[in-house]
């Protein structure tokens, strides 16, 4: 046994208070860089790349809450989930969670429906890096997470009455952004709209794209499951801005999917230190340079 049931136990323990942490944290991170660019406008730049990574961030507690880990009540976990984090950056928490939950059930085998995004590496760097700054990405976003019937009919992939959710978010989507366009018409803040929010979340689907890239490529279909996926080491800095939330620990996530963000660290650091090679490691600039890219 890699970890004791002990350990386990501990490890699995969710906290709504720091599920709540989390939201709140990526909230006031936003907060703060509208607010010093707003002051200081040379620091624009840099406050669209921390938004940027931030909404990467509120995306990554949606996956949080599909597994059921920002709260133990279901009711709390999903409305933190669905209202604070989904809505707003354009994910349906239902359809992702039928999507997702698949591709844990199935990671590496043809019945992936997320085979996709891991199957056509290397690519040659410039047509990569058009994958990544193409609108493609953007439309790619809308249908992926909000859509999931008509992506996998696009995709050429079959369906089944197991994919469909019964749940909408539509309902929620459209008061939301209703709400959004008559605030932003009543104060005339389209252009602060369009600077702090629509920037960085165009710029955050490239980003999103490159790290999905990196947890599968290149070992999809390993014959040991637990070699299907890769967690990232490395730069502290490459891995909190394109990873946050500590999703570069992706094969600890796999082989614990009980175990919430804030914990997977000392997954990691129990697991490496028992046996490096229970589970598959790579730097960061080592797998884009001889997975991802040729």
């Amino acid at each position: 046994m890699i970890l004791s049931a002990a350990d386990i136990n501990r490890l699995e323990k969710i906290s709504t208070l720091r599920g709540v942490v989390s939201i709140l944290g990526s909230w006031l991170v936003i907060a703060g860089a509208i607010t010093l660019s707003a002051q200081f406008s040379w620091l624009y730049p840099l406050a669209v790349l921390v938004i940027a990574n931030r909404i990467m961030a509120l995306g990554l507690l949606v996956h949080e809450g599909i597994h059921q880990l920002l709260s133990p009540s279901l009711r709390l976990n999903d409305l933190l989930a669905r209202y604070l984090c989904a809505i707003p950056t354009v994910i349906s928490l239902s359809k992702w969670r039928v999507r997702h939950l698949i591709h844990h059930r199935f990671v590496g085998t043809s019945a992936d429906y997320d085979a996709y995004l891991y199957t056509y590496f290397p690519l040659p760097i410039g047509r990569f890096l058009k994958q990544l700054l193409s609108g493609q990405i953007f439309l790619g976003h809308l249908l992926y997470f909000t859509d999931l019937d008509r992506v996998l009919k696009l995709k050429g992939l079959p369906t089944a009455p197991a994919l469909k959710s019964k749940e909408s978010d539509a309902v929620s989507f459209l008061l939301f952004y209703v709400v959004v366009v008559v605030v932003l018409s009543v104060f005339g803040w389209w252009m602060e709209f369009l600077l702090f929010w629509i920037l960085p979340y165009l710029l955050c689907q490239p980003m999103t794209l490159l790290y999905n890239c990196l947890e599968h490529s290149g070992i999809y279909g390993n014959a040991d499951e637990n070699h299907r996926s890769r967690t990232i080491t490395g730069s502290r800095l490459l891995v909190g801005l394109f990873m946050p939330l500590n999703v570069n620990y992706h094969g600890e996530h796999h082989r614990f999917p009980k175990v919430p963000q804030y914990n997977l660290s000392q997954v990691h650091q129990l697991v490496f230190l028992a046996n490096p090679r229970v589970l598959f490691y790579q730097d960061f600039v080592d797998t884009l340079k001889n997975v991802i890219l040729r």
